[in-house]
């Protein structure tokens, strides 16, 4: 019952960095697309491009996210590999 315990919280993390980042990818979609619209209007110009600029900040990340170099790195001492 431990092997499974173990295997399976790797998989548990893995697949909670993915649902995080895709929530980010379509919040900062959402949020750019919101900050052109407001944009369009000359009486939210100024909060639509505050809106579309955190939206993109947002989508960055979530791209960003899915790089190999943040996930290489071992999450505690415990896991390192000892030479």
């Amino acid at each position: 019952m431990k092997a499974f315990i173990s295997s399976v919280r790797p998989l548990m993390g893995a697949g909670g960095l993915v649902l995080g980042h895709a929530a980010a990818l379509a919040i900062g979609l959402v949020l750019m697309i919101a900050g052109i619209g407001m944009g369009v209007t000359i009486v939210l110009l100024p909060l639509g491009i505050a809106t579309g600029i955190t939206g993109l900040f947002i989508f960055l990340w979530g791209l960003l996210g899915f790089a190999p170099w943040e996930h290489d790195r071992p999450a505690s001492p415990e896991q390192r590999i000892q030479p």
